[in-house]
């Protein structure tokens, strides 16, 4: 499994959501893909990022690592 989410919700915003996944699943991968400059504004430290733009290679690199850290920490 592999959340995905925008940064910016109403109420919270990313880094807020993926604390709260975490605190449920910490298991979960989360990778954040983001066009802000200023990440840390959302509190996103030491999660995955991926900033806008991107190439396709490096969207699937980055999913592949985490997908893969993911299921090290499961095994």
């Amino acid at each position: 499994p592999l959340a995905q989410q925008t940064a910016k919700l109403p109420g919270m915003n990313g880094g807020e959501l993926a604390r709260a996944v975490r605190v449920r699943h910490p298991e979960l991968p989360v990778v954040f893909v983001t066009g802000y400059a200023e990440l840390c504004e959302l509190g996103l430290e030491g999660y995955s990022i991926i900033q806008k733009p991107f190439r396709e290679e490096q969207l699937a690199n980055k999913l592949h690592l985490a997908l893969s850290e993911g299921s090290l920490a499961d095994g």
